[in-house]
């Protein structure tokens, strides 16, 4: 680990270049990996193209954008987050805005009901636009437990229609197998993610479903991503968002008319870059060694952390692999650098690692390469950068006080209230993981029968269940905000 202002002479070296144009304050960089070194691109000119809009998405023809407008009334301007949205579709070559959808949030039918425009993703002819749209239900509240569905819309603003139950839909590019036959083309296709039910205690795991574009499931089982990928052989389209030529900015949408690209490393060993919120920093993992699949490949130590400062021009190794030989203490072992994530100031940097089968343990470290220290354990993660999802807020105020995923019992009410009142900017929002038990010192009828534990008290268990968390910067709190994400 490093103080970085005492290295900057050292290891600026290691740059082809500095940076010839100073980062605006309020410019968001783009940084990425090719060849195996580190790439910025800057915008150097852009052109507004309208007021009030937000997550932009530009159709593959580079012809239209799609994006949400909030519409501004009391309500809105009372509570941002009361605000509602409108589907719009603005055309590149003309500049002709058009409103394609409303909001439908009165209906009870499941398959009307839109309650946001989520996900968007044009067809490869561009000519439909499906989203993903929340139900305004929890998962298992309805019979097959789903609480997403996917919609679809032409771009002329018509037949708008419900695709699928589930969410993220992505559209297949090409397929190299086809066991449907040539009379059916598999490319235009959309993957969902769904869920299916394994456990009446209400444990969801996410599936993979292959779907026509009317809606028709080719595949009529769960299934992961391997799978479709190993058989069908298929590619999926990127959905093309703010780091395309299309971006949002202050609610405001721009096109990027011009940029240009600075290479930064040249050790031909460097990937997964991450830049800062302010713009000051990116970090990035350096290979120190190839691992194989008999080297048990997802706990091989193959990458160091290091850091560059886009200021000074100064890079060099903010962590490496720790606790070899080490086994079983989660705390103390770093065997990757996976998902890093900077703290909306800067000044932190956290990063998932695995550890075992069912969880992995988030870390973090300061960008000066000091105080390195385990979080908490965890599947995935994100830092909080603004206020809360409504329907987040409204899960907590329903939560019960004596939750089993609240810990400590203590500090549940005072977590609670900072999430209610968008205090927790900074926080972490974790996807865990856990088995639920319960123990008495009276005897507890289950379906499963009595169990005696080795302390006289009966106890039983609900088995494991997987939850998004809101979790303190240091671990130390955390509460549940709602159940996995389907």
């Amino acid at each position: 680990m490093f103080a970085l202002p005492q290295v900057a002479s050292i290891f600026s070296a290691l740059l082809i270049f500095p940076l010839s144009v100073a980062l605006a304050d309020n410019e968001k960089p783009r940084v990425f990996e090719k060849a195996g070194n580190i790439f910025i691109e800057r915008r150097v000119e852009t052109q507004k193209l309208t007021n009030n809009g937000k997550d932009p998405v530009v159709s593959p023809d580079g012809k239209r954008v799609a994006f949400n407008r909030k519409i501004v009334d009391k309500e809105c301007s009372r509570d941002k987050n009361l605000c509602l949205e409108e589907l719009w579709l603005l055309d590149l070559e003309t500049r002709a805005e058009k409103r394609l959808l409303e909001l439908r949030v009165d209906s009870q039918d499941l398959k009307i009901v839109i309650r946001e425009f989520k996900n968007k993703i044009f067809s490869i002819d561009s000519q439909t636009l499906y989203f993903e749209t929340w139900l305004g239900v929890a998962p298992g509240e309805t019979e097959k437990g789903f609480s997403r569905a996917v919609h679809a819309v032409n771009v002329n603003g018509e037949s708008e229609r419900f695709i699928t139950f589930g969410g993220n839909p992505r559209i297949v590019k090409s397929a190299k197998k086809n066991p449907y036959g040539p009379h059916i083309s598999l490319p235009g296709h959309l993957v969902v993610e769904k869920h299916k039910e394994f456990f009446p205690e209400g444990i969801y795991y996410d599936t993979y479903w292959l779907v026509s574009p009317k809606g028709k499931a080719r595949v009529d089982a769960g299934i992961n991503m391997g799978y479709l990928t190993d058989v069908f052989g298929i590619e999926l389209t990127e959905r093309v968002s703010s780091a395309s030529k299309v971006f949002e900015q202050n609610d405001n949408i721009f096109l990027e008319l011009r940029t240009e690209t600075l290479q930064l490393t040249n050790a031909g060993k460097d990937e997964e870059p991450v830049l800062s919120p302010d713009g000051k920093w990116t970090v990035f993992n350096r290979k120190i060694k190839e691992c194989s699949e008999e080297e048990d490949y997802w706990a091989c130590p193959s990458h160091q952390l290091w850091i560059m400062n886009l200021q000074t021009r100064s890079v060099g190794m903010l962590l490496e692999p720790q606790g070899a030989g080490i086994e079983f203490n989660f705390e103390k072992v770093i065997d990757n650098f996976f998902e890093a994530e900077f703290s909306p100031d800067s000044k932190t940097l956290y990063f998932i690692t695995p550890t075992y089968a069912t969880t992995s343990a988030i870390h973090a470290v300061d960008v000066d390469g000091t105080n390195w220290r385990f979080i908490t354990t965890g599947m995935s993660f994100q830092t909080i950068q603004g206020p809360l999802e409504p329907q987040a807020k409204k899960y907590i105020k329903n939560l019960k006080e004596d939750d089993w995923r609240i810990f400590p019992k203590s500090e549940g009410a005072v977590m609670t209230q900072k999430a209610l009142n968008d205090e927790v900017i900074g926080y972490l929002l974790i996807e865990k993981t856990g088995i639920k038990s319960i123990c008495s010192t009276k005897p507890i009828e289950e379906e499963g029968g009595l169990k005696f534990d080795d302390d006289g008290k009966y106890c039983t268990s609900y088995g494991r269940h997987v939850w998004r968390a809101l979790v303190s910067p240091d671990g130390s709190k955390e509460i549940p905000i709602s159940e996995a994400e389907h």
